[in-house]
């Protein structure tokens, strides 16, 4: 079996960190968050979705300026900085902070190698059409 592309290589690093339906302000906690630090994981789907745009971006450029790239833990900081300093010249000020922070996830998950340790207590999600389904079969 070959290598995984970038993109899919993205795609599984993002699951690893994937923390939906957990709290934030509690992994901030565990974790001892401080101010400029990234939180590890991914709260919710807005960032979920962010974070693989703006990684695909990441991946896409990759492609097209290091075709024999094949690993995300290849990319050092080198390549990373020259990327940023080719999106600066196109990119508004909020897009680079958002470009950095979804880089330092990635990078401090490359380099730990594993899923954060805040431990997910996933709450049960049920829709209204559902809990309605499971209260007629208890009464009936």
């Amino acid at each position: 079996m070959g290598i995984p592309s970038l993109r899919h290589q993205v795609y599984r690093a993002l699951k690893m960190i994937d923390c939906i339906g957990c709290s934030k302000y509690e992994a901030k906690i565990e974790q001892e968050w401080r101010p400029g630090q990234p939180v590890a994981g991914i709260f919710s789907y807005g960032t979920l979705n962010t974070a693989f745009d703006r990684m695909l971006t990441v991946a896409h450029w990759l492609e097209v300026h290091y075709p024999n790239l094949r690993l995300w833990r290849e990319v050092d900081h080198e390549i990373l900085t020259e990327f940023l300093a080719d999106k600066q010249e196109t990119c508004a000020t909020s897009t680079m902070r958002t470009y950095l922070a979804e880089l330092k996830k990635l990078v401090l998950l490359r380099l730990v190698g594993e899923k954060p340790s805040v431990d997910p207590v996933r709450p049960r999600l049920v829709s209204g059409n559902a809990q309605k389904h499971d209260t007629q079969k208890r009464v009936g």
